[in-house]
């Protein structure tokens, strides 16, 4: 009501903040009472907010609701998804090694037809190579088809790999590396 009273201008930034503060708390139902107020006077919430949603409802075991409460302040136009806050949303869920955070966030963006950056598949694989899973090949290949692999994220798939023991995945990464080593050397002759 407070926006509705005072005006979207004057008050859409306090409401955030205080949107935000609920979520950090992990006070959802509350939160979410003040992002649908929001979402149905026009205000346009930020990245942040969103992810900051999608991190809490995952937290909560309640991530499924705030996808789907994402999907419909995108479908009124006031939250976007963009690529970059699937990053965000996948970074999240690598850093609390949820997997299945990230293949939520994923699926989101498929939804949506987002494309995945650079930097949401390096976080995507990571999480599978954490947990120790199949998909982390295929979201290899599918990196590989989109962007031009990094030493660096190489070498950090490799690092982990050793972490969760997952032998197979750092010897494909290594044999990748080795080939491309290969053929530019071989280019240079």
């Amino acid at each position: 009501e407070i926006l509705r009273v005072t005006g979207v201008q004057t008050c859409a930034l306090p409401i955030c903040v205080v949107a935000m503060g609920f979520l950090k708390q992990q006070k959802f139902t509350v939160a979410l009472k003040y992002l649908r107020e929001m979402c149905d006077v026009g205000c346009h919430l930020s990245n942040g907010l969103v992810a900051e949603l999608f991190r809490a409802g995952s937290m909560a075991g309640r991530l499924d609701e705030a996808l789907e409460i994402a999907l419909n302040l995108h479908a009124k136009g006031c939250a976007n998804l963009s690529a970059e806050s699937i990053y965000v949303m996948v970074e999240d869920g690598l850093r609390r090694r949820d997997v299945d955070a990230c293949e939520k966030a994923v699926e989101l963006a498929r939804d949506l037809d987002v494309m995945l950056l650079y930097g949401t598949y390096d976080c995507l694989i990571k999480a599978h190579i954490l947990a120790g899973t199949l998909k982390a090949f295929s979201y290899f290949e599918e990196m590989k088809e989109h962007y031009a692999l990094s030493c660096s994220s190489c070498v950090s798939m490799i690092c982990l790999c050793y972490e969760s023991k997952f032998m197979k995945f750092a010897q494909m990464v290594f044999d990748e590396q080795d080939r491309k080593s290969t053929r530019l050397n071989s280019s240079h002759s």
